[in-house]
């Protein structure tokens, strides 16, 4: 502003000494009157003054004079704008100077509320407060020229923010209530014509859920006790103790396993803990997953994801019941089955089942939700806790028959149990009056769906004992509900060769 000022100064002091060079040139070359040269000379014939010819020299128009002022006024009006400049300069230098004086002054004050303020802030906040300085500013055209738009960002929730960043309160809140199911069962299998059979054991995870007066117990899922010859746990702090079955429910792959609290010791039964149940309904997918478990056998670990959806269904194709899950994509590997699947605030909200391991497939994992297992484990839990007998005292039903499943269920519009096939003549079903085309149902009040789950029921049963078998049977096209209390026997008194010992 100045220096454009300056230079318009500069132009005005140009033209008057253009003036004052010119001027005296001008006057030099104005032609000077001669004696014997008239100019302006008027005649009139009878004017006496200039009868005789009187010459009249033309002097400088007035004019002359008009351009002198003018010049005047140019040079005075100069001089004042310089002085005006000179002041007006003076004035805005001093003015900044003080200016810049004050801005020191108060900037070095708040240097040091600043430098005050930072030392009391924990790294946290010294830390949070760099990161909120390195974050750019974004342009938005809408906002207008010349103006910036502060970049929007969304609050996340102190719940949210705990799982992506920090799961170690849940896990340590929760590891209490998870142990490690192991289950040691027979192998059999086939080679060249003969059968072979080997004791091997699998490893999985569990539950804590309740206690009772004498026991605690455990859910976890039916295909992790399957078959077992018998079960242990192993509890937070390593501790390996005894379990038993106390009911199971194939259909929907859950088990209730119970641990008596007079094999605890005082320092394993310290460190335990109970889960808390949560609300699986509620559940959206986005929201966040937590998995706890025995994967692969090597010790409890814990794995994060999202719910990736809340309620799916299963095709038939993954050799699962249809549903619904809870899918997952936090990572479910074996040993994880049984496990636990929580939400943000350490809830059990569903029970671990399995991963789906294809070429087609990534991230995939299944929990049974814990609002559709409530019910069940609640039966389960209140049955009674049995021992499996000795093979050689266990008794016998007499019976050949197959598992309904449940397609075959819909198709024929029958109950899920096994199909009677055929009964052995002077058996335990026959004298008790059970017939081919029954179906069982139960045994001794608990369901069963398939041939594997009735041998495994009557492993809990001595020859000569007595069982409630509900069957449902086809009378006038209706089916009908029926209650047989059958005696077992045993296989030498069934008539049951070596070969026949697999049928119940």
């Amino acid at each position: 502003m100045y220096e454009e000022n300056g230079t318009q100064n500069t132009q005005y002091t140009q033209q008057p000494q253009q003036a004052q060079q010119q001027q005296p040139q001008q006057q030099t070359q104005q032609p000077q009157p001669q004696p014997q040269q008239t100019y302006g000379y008027y005649q009139y014939g009878t004017n006496p003054q200039n009868a005789q010819g009187y010459s009249q020299t033309y002097s400088a128009p007035p004019a002359k004079k008009k351009r002198h002022v003018v010049r005047n006024l140019l040079i005075a009006l100069l001089i004042v704008t310089l002085v005006a400049g000179l002041i007006g300069g003076a004035y805005y230098g001093v003015r900044s100077l003080m200016g810049t004086q004050l801005a020191s002054s108060f900037e070095s004050q708040r240097d040091a509320e600043e430098e005050a303020k930072r030392a009391e802030m924990t790294p946290e906040e010294i830390l949070e407060g760099r990161k909120a300085e390195d974050e750019p500013e974004v342009s938005n055209e809408n906002a207008g020229k010349g103006k910036t738009a502060r970049n929007v960002q969304l609050h996340t929730s102190g719940e949210t923010q705990i799982i992506v960043t920090d799961v170690t309160q849940v896990y340590e809140a929760v590891i209490p209530a998870i142990v490690a199911v192991d289950n040691n069962y027979t192998e059999t299998y086939s080679f060249w014509g003969q059968s072979y059979s080997e004791d091997v054991m699998s490893t999985a995870s569990g539950i804590i859920i309740a206690e009772s007066d004498t026991e605690l117990l455990i859910a976890t899922n039916y295909h992790v006790i399957e078959n077992a010859n018998s079960l242990s746990v192993h509890f937070v702090n390593d501790a390996e103790v005894k379990a038993y079955e106390k009911g199971s429910d194939s259909d929907i792959d859950l088990a209730v396993i119970a641990v008596k609290l007079d094999d605890i010791d005082e320092e394993t039964y310290n460190s335990i803990a109970i889960a808390t149940l949560g609300n699986s309904d509620t559940l959206q997918a986005g929201e966040p997953a937590i998995v706890i478990g025995n994967a692969l056998g090597y010790g409890q670990s814990v794995t994060t994801g999202v719910i990736s959806a809340p309620a799916q269904m299963i095709e038939d194709e993954f050799e699962m019941s249809s549903g619904p899950y809870i899918q997952t994509d936090a990572a479910i590997n074996p040993g994880n089955s049984g496990g636990a699947l929580l939400n943000s605030r350490g809830e059990l909200i569903g029970i671990t089942v399995a991963k789906l391991a294809d070429v087609r497939v990534e991230g995939m994992g299944y929990a049974i939700p814990i609002s559709k297992a409530e019910p069940i484990i609640g039966e389960l839990m209140n049955y009674e806790t049995r021992v499996a007998v000795a093979e050689e005292e266990r008794g016998y039903l007499g019976i050949s028959g197959f598992g309904i499943t449940a397609d075959m269920a819909a198709t024929y519009d029958l109950p899920r149990g096994v199909y009677v096939r055929s009964v052995k003549e002077g058996g335990a079903a026959d004298r008790a009056g059970i017939i081919a085309d029954d179906v069982i149902t139960k045994v001794d009040g608990r369901r069963i769906s398939s041939m594997e789950e009735l041998q495994k029921e009557l492993t809990y049963f001595r020859a000569g004992e007595s069982v409630t078998i509900t069957v449902m049977r086809e009378v006038a096209e209706e089916l009908e509900q029926l209650e047989y209390e059958v005696t077992l026997v045993d296989a030498n008194t069934a008539g049951i060769g070596q070969e026949e010992k697999q049928r119940p």
